[in-house]
This record gives structure tokens, C-alpha cells and sequence, in this order.
């Protein structure tokens, strides 16, 4: 099973971190695949960071271990 679909999922500071630095790679690369019209790959990568921003929401209400 893929790591980030187990539920519930205990994130520590390293995964917030691995999420964060996801969610912010990600960002240039939707924007290329858009310049480039390439609207499903544009749409993947921003599926992947949007999956990382929601997995970085919901760790925040939940205590670091």
C-alpha cells in the first residue's frame, strides 16, 4: 500500500517536512505543463500537491510525535 493512503497516518516532523517540500516542488512544474498546454499533466502534478496540502492540514490537528 502507497505511504501516503494508510489511514490514519501519524505524521512526524520529517514527513511534515518531506509534505511541505512536495507540495512546494511541485508548484513550478504545474505551471510549466501549462505553458506547455499539456492540461493532464498539469493536472497531475496538482493533484500530487494538493494531496500534500491536505496531508499537511490534517497533521495540524494532530500532535507531533
Amino acid at each position: 500500500m502507497w505511504w501516503g493512503l494508510r489511514h490514519p497516518r501519524r505524521l512526524t516532523v520529517l514527513a511534515i517536512a518531506a509534505e511541505a517540500q512536495n507540495a512546494v516542488f511541485h508548484v513550478p512544474w504545474v505551471a510549466r505543463a501549462v505553458q506547455r498546454r499539456r492540461p493532464r499533466t498539469a493536472a497531475g502534478y496538482a493533484l500530487v500537491a494538493a494531496g500534500s496540502v491536505a496531508r499537511l492540514r490534517a497533521a495540524s490537528a494532530e500532535p507531533l510525535r
